[in-house]
């Protein structure tokens, strides 16, 4: 989700300074255009991860959660990407 999302940024002509900048920018720039659901999965990834890498908490059913989401991101930015 990640890095779909930073492509985003990056075809506005924007880079991200940190995962939470990308967070905001993503927001802001594609409101309307990205689902507030698919938003919502990418803050939800994000602090699983956090969780993940800093906490040692994750989970399995966490993990499929993050990449049901990550496959509804990729598919949407395709689609908003091809569209140009």
């Amino acid at each position: 989700m990640f890095h779909a999302a930073r492509a985003l940024l990056c075809d506005k002509g924007f880079r991200e300074k940190s995962h939470h900048a990308l967070l905001v920018a993503i927001r802001e720039l594609y409101a309307g255009k990205i689902e507030r659901s698919l938003i919502q999965g990418f803050e939800h990834g994000m602090s699983l991860r956090q969780e993940a890498d800093y906490g040692l908490k994750f989970s399995e059913s966490g993990a499929l959660d993050v990449i049901e989401s990550a496959e509804k991101m990729f598919s949407r930015v395709q689609g908003l990407l091809k569209a140009k």
